[in-house]
């Protein structure tokens, strides 16, 4: 009787120290492991039926009562009537920080996610009207209030996750919006110090699903664009998103033989002509933003003016607002308007020469350079006969 006794005391504690201790932590292969069983689909886990994007709807409630019983501070390790749940490794529930996973046997699923860095949190977007979350609570954790709970935006509530001895798969939350429809949330560490953040799983009603983080809209920084052939030009783009980390996007050229881009968004001039340069979000929501791409060839020559004369006044207002007014030729004022372009799509050099001959020392021929970035404007006046 004696050795009995022994044996079970062991097994006892060696399942509770499975709960509350992290001396139990597994290899880095093991948790990849416990990662990959997680997502799989259409197997039944834990007490429920698995809906086919891994959820597991509840069929029983707390203590078998018949409505739902349970409360705030209660383990809860089945999801109740009326509500599913998603194990915190669902690949929609987003964790936007330093986040790392514990495995211990007493988690749901046997693992859970946790963060020891002020600002991190975990963000899910969903359809439905209510969510629960569940989460240990601990004694290595501050006893005070440091999660801040944001539906659709809004601070609404603060969780407190300590506890004086360990506690594994707690419902620590419990919200309901006014109305069924999409909603985002995001649970985000506000501690001052002490691993303060972690949950294990999420509850929300069983006829709502999660919603895979998508992109709400795309920008570039230009919508039209005018290069020379052989000039280059970076075209950036904008993501906004609701819940989405992945911000990243796809370039392509409506036609490569007039203009390139590569996966940054430069975009290199070919031959002339016109080209749509067009950016497309990565993340499944498709969203694209382009811009138009007008090519000429660095040798057509600038068209001349219609002009009554070969001689004009050529205006120059500086940044200064000092106004230099130069009697050139058309020539000139062709060549001058060809170097702006040029100078204005960044290349050529940084001035312009006027060769200035006054008529009091005609032996004597000044030359005034004009500085493209001290330019703010100019005018060309035509001389007519």
């Amino acid at each position: 009787m004696k050795k009995r006794f022994k044996v079970t005391l062991v097994v006892f504690l060696v399942v509770v120290l499975g709960c509350f201790s992290q001396a139990f932590a597994a290899t880095n292969q093991n948790t990849k492991l416990n990662r990959i069983v997680k997502q799989i689909r259409n197997v039944k886990l834990l007490d429920g039926t698995t809906t086919d994007d891994g959820g597991v709807v509840g069929t029983s409630n707390l203590n078998g009562t018949a409505d739902n019983s349970a409360k705030v501070g209660e383990v809860l390790k089945n999801p109740e009537i009326g509500w599913k749940r998603y194990d915190d490794s669902n690949i929609k529930i987003l964790k936007i920080g330093n986040w790392a996973n514990e495995i211990l046997a007493g988690y749901y699923n046997g693992g859970q996610f946790y963060s020891n860095t002020i600002g991190d949190s975990f963000k899910f977007k969903f359809y439905g009207s209510k969510f629960r979350i569940i989460a240990s609570v601990y004694n290595n954790r501050i006893n005070d209030y440091q999660n801040e709970v944001l539906a659709d935006g809004n601070s609404v509530d603060k969780i407190n996750t300590y506890n004086s001895t360990g506690i594994c798969q707690v419902l620590v939350y419990e919200y309901t919006f006014n109305s069924f429809g999409t909603h985002v949330v995001e649970i985000k560490d506000i501690a001052k110090d002490g691993r303060a953040i972690g949950f294990d799983a999420v509850d929300i009603d069983s006829t709502g699903y999660l919603i895979n983080p998508s992109a709400t809209g795309i920008t570039l920084n230009k919508t039209a664009d005018s290069l020379t052939v052989g000039q280059t030009d970076t075209i950036t783009s904008t993501v906004t998103s609701d819940s989405s980390t992945n911000k990243n996007v796809t370039w392509t050229s409506s036609d490569p033989s007039i203009a390139t881009v590569d996966s940054t968004g430069k975009v290199t001039a070919v031959k002339a002509g016109t080209a749509t340069i067009t950016a497309t979000t990565t993340d499944g929501s498709n969203l694209s933003a382009s811009c138009t791409v007008t090519v000429t060839d660095s040798s057509t020559p600038t068209p001349t003016p219609t002009n009554n004369s070969d001689k004009s006044v050529l205006n120059i207002t500086m940044t200064n607002g000092q106004v230099k007014q130069y009697n050139v030729t058309m020539d000139t004022v062709n060549k001058f308007i060809s170097w702006y372009r040029l100078r204005s799509a960044g290349s050529g050099d940084p001035f312009y020469e006027f060769d200035i001959t006054q008529t009091s020392s005609p032996d004597i021929i000044k030359t005034d350079y004009v500085v493209f970035d001290k330019i703010s404007s100019f005018e060309v006046d035509d001389y007519t006969k």
